[in-house]
C-alpha cells in the first residue's frame, strides 16, 4: 500500500506539471508573444513618419559644402561690386545722384570707423537734404538702389522751407569702403568700431 501512495503522489506531480505545460501552451496559442499584423503596421507607419520628419530636418543640409562655396563667392562679389575701394567714390556717387534728382546736399560731414572685418571701413555721413518733395523721394529711392552700398540710418525733418513744396531733411547715411583686398570667407555685416 505504501507503494500505491507513493505512485499516486508521483502521478499527481506529473499531472500538475503536464497541466501547467498545457496552460502555458494554451496561453501562447491565444496570446502570442510576437506583435500582431496590426501592431506591425502601426510600427511601420510610425517609422515612416519619423523618417519623413528626419528627412525634412536634414533636407536643407544637403549640398551644404557647395552652398558654402557659392555663398563665399557671392560675398566676394558683393564686396567687390558694392563696396568701393576709394573714399572719393562715396561723395562722387552722392553728388551724381543729388544733381540727377535735383536735390541739394549741404553741410555734409564724413566720419570713418574701423570695423571688425579686415580691410573694411565704415563711413558715416550726416547732411542736410533739400528739394522738391517728389525729387527728395526719388533721390532716397536712388540712394537705396545705388551700386555703391548706402544705408539710410536716420531721417528727420529739418528747418521749415521758404518755398511751397520744398522739403528740408537731416539725413544720416552709412556706407562702407574696402581698404585692401575684399574678404572672401565672411558673411557678417560690417559693424561700427572705434573712430579712426
Amino acid at each position: 500500500m505504501a507503494n500505491l501512495v507513493q505512485t499516486r503522489k508521483r502521478f499527481q506531480a506529473a499531472a500538475t506539471i503536464l497541466g501547467a505545460i498545457a496552460a502555458i501552451a494554451a496561453l501562447l496559442t491565444f496570446l502570442p508573444l510576437r506583435p500582431s499584423a496590426e501592431e506591425k503596421e502601426n510600427e511601420l507607419n510610425e517609422a515612416k513618419l519619423r523618417s519623413k520628419t528626419l528627412e525634412s530636418e536634414v533636407g536643407p543640409l544637403r549640398g551644404l559644402p557647395e552652398k558654402l562655396v557659392q555663398a563665399r563667392a557671392d560675398i566676394a562679389t558683393f564686396y567687390k561690386e558694392r563696396f568701393p575701394n576709394r573714399f572719393s567714390a562715396i561723395p562722387e556717387a552722392l553728388g551724381e545722384m543729388s544733381s540727377e534728382h535735383g536735390v541739394r546736399l549741404s553741410d555734409v560731414k564724413y566720419e570713418t570707423y574701423e570695423t571688425e572685418l579686415p580691410h573694411i571701413q565704415q563711413v558715416s555721413m550726416e547732411a542736410h537734404l533739400s528739394g522738391d518733395y517728389a525729387d527728395v523721394v526719388r533721390f532716397i529711392n536712388a540712394l537705396e538702389r545705388s551700386k555703391v552700398f548706402f544705408l539710410i540710418d536716420h531721417i528727420a525733418l529739418g528747418e521749415e522751407s521758404q518755398s511751397a513744396g520744398d522739403v528740408r531733411l537731416q539725413i544720416k547715411i552709412v556706407s562702407v569702403i574696402r581698404t585692401g583686398s575684399a574678404p572672401t570667407t565672411t558673411a557678417s555685416v560690417p559693424a561700427a568700431g572705434g573712430r579712426s
